[in-house]
């Protein structure tokens, strides 16, 4: 194993656990609902 295999292998080691868990957090926030929107948080730039 080279120098440059040696440090990705242990940067994937170090990385992987953190991304598992961000994947876990991520997983359980509620999808955004496009129809309880605020009417003055349109940022589309329509005009009413």
């Amino acid at each position: 194993m080279t120098t440059l295999q040696a440090m990705l292998f242990g940067a994937m080691l170090a990385w992987t656990p953190s991304l598992v868990v961000l994947a876990v957090l991520l997983r359980d926030i509620p999808p955004i609902d496009d129809g309880h929107r605020q009417p003055g948080c349109d940022f589309s730039g329509a005009q009413h």
